[in-house]
């Protein structure tokens, strides 16, 4: 094994582009195709296509391709543009992911006011309920929401450059992964411009979940990467193309100009040529293998992050023990299937749906909220049992006081009947009644 891994070290063959693979790329899935076909096979192949087409079941399979592929057309064109028309350009920009079914998924766009308010409010609410302390409503993580087109990605990428330009405290990945910081804008805008980063280096800050690109968050390129910054680091590449004798107009490796539509492309027929790697190798990636300790060293670079060796992914590992519960709960779900608790608690508590409910629903506020609703509950009650108290004894002490209650209750609430200590029902009394006492106390 020492020694077909020092061979591999030397040569480093290309397990990519291997004829058995490059074979699989070629040929047909399910069809054979013969060298040099005798009449006879010919004309049986013929006649057997003809059968295979005309077959009922067959033109009732390719017809409902066929409408389905309609359907997919004219959901996508309902769905060609955003619901802000600046934000039309970037939207058409973005090719559709490809679905399970080969057909490209549309990406629904909002139409009415309405609907663009429902999306805002549902972000929002449940946004600031978490910055006030509130438990927030999950929401299924199959369907989130689209507040970015609400909102519009123009406007995010302006606010969110407003906010950059008023900040610091950040972080960068270095080439060998080492975390460097904390920098401000102007530390950043050095580096754009010496050539140490650009717009694939990742970046941290505050309030970020996690490590990014710096051209996938809002404001941030556009922060860093400004015209004089971007003269600096066209000015570093030309003269290090210079010194490796590179032509100035021919771009880096891995920095062409691509549109992503072409990088789409690009990632499918890799995706495609690493299958047909594994199918050639009986599903196995040929070569030594890799010691697990040396793809950790390489995925978090020189350091051994505590984020890495820490296990907080909801969706990293699941026993088959909880699987199976799982599987128990949800009918009709097999244990393969479940790809993370939040899911499966999505489809318990959900149904896989997201629902709206009115405002302030689903919420329940910080400890100290609940503290001071108890305090000022008891309160009342002591207020009131004090009140009730005082008024028993004066009208204990004091006959002429009860007959002003009674008074008061019979002109407050004439058709409703008296009820004083202890809940005894008093017959109602008229202003004949009233009069009469009145005369006879003294």
């Amino acid at each position: 094994m020492l020694d077909q891994y020092f061979w591999e070290d030397e040569n480093q063959p290309d397990y990519r582009h291997a004829p058995e693979v490059e074979k699989i790329l070629n040929e047909h899935p399910f069809l054979e195709k013969k060298e040099n076909p005798t009449e006879e096979e010919i004309k049986e192949n013929e006649k057997w296509w003809e059968e295979f087409t005309s077959n009922p079941v067959v033109k009732f399979l390719a017809r409902a391709e066929e409408i389905a592929d309609k359907m997919n057309e004219m959901e996508l064109k309902a769905n060609q543009l955003p619901y802000r028309w600046e934000d039309r350009k970037m939207w058409q920009a973005v090719p559709h992911v490809i679905g399970p079914d080969g057909r490209p998924m549309p990406r629904k766009a909002i139409h009415t006011k309405q609907e663009s308010d429902d999306k805002f409010w549902d972000f929002a609410r449940q946004f600031f309920f978490g910055l006030w302390g509130f438990r927030q409503r999950p929401y299924p993580s199959s369907r989130p929401i689209d507040v970015a087109q609400a909102i519009g990605y123009k406007r995010l990428e302006k606010r969110y450059y407003d906010f950059i330009m008023k900040s610091g405290g950040f972080y960068y990945k270095d080439r060998l992964g080492r975390t460097r910081g904390p920098m401000e804008l102007i530390q950043l805008k050095t580096a754009w411009g010496a050539g140490i980063i650009d717009k694939d280096t990742f970046i941290w800050g505050d309030d970020m979940d996690e490590w990014a690109p710096i051209h996938m968050i809002y404001g941030m390129e556009r922060a860093i990467a400004t015209w004089e910054v971007r003269l600096a680091a066209a000015a570093t590449a030309f003269l290090h193309k210079l010194q490796k004798g590179i032509p100035p107009w021919v771009p880096l490796k891995g920095h062409e100009k691509k549109t992503y539509k072409q990088l789409q492309q690009e990632a499918i027929e890799s995706k495609r040529r690493d299958l047909a790697v594994l199918e050639a190798n009986d599903g196995v990636w040929p070569g030594v293998r890799i010691p697990s300790h040396a793809l950790f060293l390489w995925a978090s670079g020189s350091e051994l992050t505590n984020v890495l060796e820490a296990d907080h992914m909801p969706n990293k590992y699941i026993p088959k023990d909880l699987r199976l519960q799982l599987a128990k709960i949800i009918p009709g779900l097999r244990p393969w299937e479940v790809l993370s608790v939040e899911q499966a608690m999505d489809k318990i508590t959900f149904g896989g749906k997201w629902y709206r409910e009115p405002l302030g629903t689903y919420t329940t506020g910080p400890p100290y909220i609940r503290h001071w609703n108890k305090d000022v509950k008891r309160g009342l009650l002591d207020i009131g049992k004090d009140i009730a108290s005082k008024l028993q004894q004066i009208g204990e002490d004091n006959s002429w006081f009860q007959t002003i209650i009674e008074k008061v209750q019979a002109d407050a609430l004439p058709g409703m009947p008296d009820v004083r200590r202890g809940g005894r029902h008093k017959r109602k009394l008229s202003r004949n009644d009233v009069k009469r006492q009145l005369k006879i106390d003294p």
